[in-house]
């Protein structure tokens, strides 16, 4: 019992020591910067939506215009590239990372993988091209274009543009 009262004070002076020296610790940090990541436009010329829909017979090439920029107060580094358009565990859909490999539909988008300098408030045009392989089986099919900003430590991927292909 004796033993048991022994260690019951040993681990009270204990704690007492902490508590007491915690009071005499002074940290200071600098406070970080929050820095908001750019908001990217990407979306086609000719319609209002925020998606391109193509139908391409089987076989062929199609392409489309769409543009390209970011809201933000300064120029901003991008990257566009096409991307596989992947399901989300509890529903909706994502896009693979830049430099990740990439398959059938996307494969199908000219090569898209492009670094550019964004103005605030400009619009850069790009063509997409589309060619759908004669073998392909005619239903929908989607790929994604995607921005990112390069980073020290890889790429940041910001926004999107689903393509949605509808084959016959």
């Amino acid at each position: 019992m004796l033993q048991r009262r022994l260690g019951t004070i040993s681990s009270l002076i204990l704690t007492l020591i902490i508590i007491v020296g915690a009071g005499t610790v002074h940290v200071q940090s600098t406070p970080e910067v929050a820095v908001s990541p750019p908001v990217f436009t990407l979306q086609p010329k000719e319609s209002p939506e925020a998606y391109v829909t193509l139908v391409v017979e089987l076989g062929t090439t199609t392409e489309t215009t769409i543009l390209l920029g970011a809201e933000a107060e300064s120029t901003v580094p991008a990257i566009t590239y096409a991307a596989d358009a992947c399901s989300l565990i509890n529903g909706g859909f994502s896009v693979r990372e830049y430099g990740e490999p990439s398959s059938a539909p996307t494969t199908w988008l000219d090569d898209q993988t492009e670094t550019l300098e964004l103005e605030p408030g400009l619009l850069i045009e790009r063509t997409l091209v589309v060619t759908v392989p004669a073998d392909t089986q005619p239903g929908q099919y989607i790929a994604a274009l995607s921005n990112a900003t390069p980073t020290a430590g890889g790429t940041v991927t910001y926004n999107t543009c689903t393509t949605p292909l509808a084959t016959s």
